[in-house]
């Protein structure tokens, strides 16, 4: 019997041996990086960010990519606001769905 044959005809026995691959695998990796996988999860200090500098020796941080990420999200929900300010305008002759004028597009 082939394994081709055993995986047509036993799907979740071919799933389960990925899966044990699979994390055998990554717990080779683990050791062998000697990190724990949950390590990358916790939360990094500011120093290590991108965008972020020290200020002063009592480690004030100063976040210059999120205060221009903010203005930009400002700018689309100003954008957003100013778009549907007049509610729904068009109704659509297929669905009977009522459209915005921002959302409708002339053929």
């Amino acid at each position: 019997m082939s394994e081709n044959w055993i995986g047509r005809h036993f799907p979740k026995v071919e799933r389960y041996e990925r899966e044990v691959n699979k994390s055998a695998r990554n717990r080779k990796r683990s050791l062998i990086s000697g990190l724990n996988p949950c390590d990358h999860d916790l939360p990094q200090p500011a120093t290590k960010r991108p965008g972020c500098i020290a200020v002063d020796e009592i480690h004030e941080f100063e976040c210059r990519d999120s205060t221009k990420e903010m203005h930009t999200m400002t700018k689309v929900i100003q954008t957003f606001h100013e778009n549907i300010k007049c509610g729904p305008e068009y109704v659509c002759t297929c669905c009977d769905q009522l459209w915005y004028q921002s959302s409708v597009r002339k053929c």
